[in-house]
């Protein structure tokens, strides 16, 4: 099941997000509509938004539980890296599930 796709700001990759069904984050060569990688993220509990940066090189996720956001690094998509961000309640309420937050990339 396809829950979130985000496509860089470039057109040439796209970061789909299959939660309930494989749990998985699969980086897609837009040119060639090829999935180059796929990365398990069976740590996420119900993914409730995705977005990429403005520069092509952050992709953020949140979940619904945890007061969390899985900050990925996707500067070589073949080999990115994640880092947690926690945020508290109100900072939560604020950005209303993050749909507010600008990504720049920082």
């Amino acid at each position: 099941m396809l829950e979130y796709f985000v496509v860089s700001p470039d057109g040439s990759k796209a970061w789909v997000v299959d939660f309930f069904s494989n749990r998985k984050i699969a980086y897609v060569n837009t040119q060639t509509m090829t999935m180059k990688k796929c990365i398990g993220i069976w740590f996420l509990s119900i993914t409730t938004w995705s977005s990429i940066s403005s520069d092509g090189n952050t992709l953020l996720i949140t979940s619904q539980s945890g007061n969390k956001i899985y900050k990925w690094d996707v500067t070589d998509p073949m080999f990115p890296e994640y880092e947690e961000m926690f945020i508290n309640n109100t900072e939560a309420m604020q950005l209303t599930h993050m749909k507010q937050l600008i990504v720049d990339g920082s």
